[in-house]
């Protein structure tokens, strides 16, 4: 908005947040779920909406934050607190202690993949689906920036 930035690529963020000089071009869908380590005692759980948990997650301007913070407001869970970090520290406690993390799961997919983090399922109703691209600015300096964003995926 200040035209200090050309373009970012990102998750998309509500509608409010942008004015309509700055627009976004999707590339795509990335997922955020809940994820515990190999030996998580949380595994086999079935979860209550009484149940006390704190959920590590992303830092609170990230899109990952919000959604859960509003689900656990419109769910009415009082028993649940947010710890937000970053996601390198999210990453080490999650596959060195019993946590629960709500993150992104493409960006954990090698983890995954190799057995070290498992996905579970908290029974919380989550917007766990959110499109990420590049926001570039209408305004931009740079001739024709929305054809040099404008990629087939």
């Amino acid at each position: 908005e200040k035209n200090e930035i050309d373009a970012y690529l990102s998750k998309k963020q509500p509608e409010d947040v942008h004015s309509k000089t700055i627009q976004f071009i999707s590339l795509g869908t990335l997922h955020d779920n809940f994820f515990v380590n190999k030996n998580s005692e949380y595994l086999n759980k079935t979860f209550s909406k009484d149940d006390v948990l704190t959920i590590y997650t992303l830092s609170n301007i990230s899109s990952t934050s919000k959604n859960i913070k509003n689900a656990i407001k419109e769910n009415g869970l009082k028993n649940i607190s947010i710890k937000n970090n970053t996601y390198n520290t999210i990453l080490e406690e999650l596959q060195c202690n019993d946590i629960i993390a709500y993150i992104t799961e493409e960006y954990i997919q090698k983890e995954l993949n190799e057995g070290k983090i498992k996905k579970i399922d908290l029974e919380i109703d989550v917007l766990n689906e959110v499109d990420y691209g590049i926001y570039y600015n209408v305004n931009n300096k740079i001739k024709n920036v929305k054809k040099i964003f404008e990629i087939e995926v």
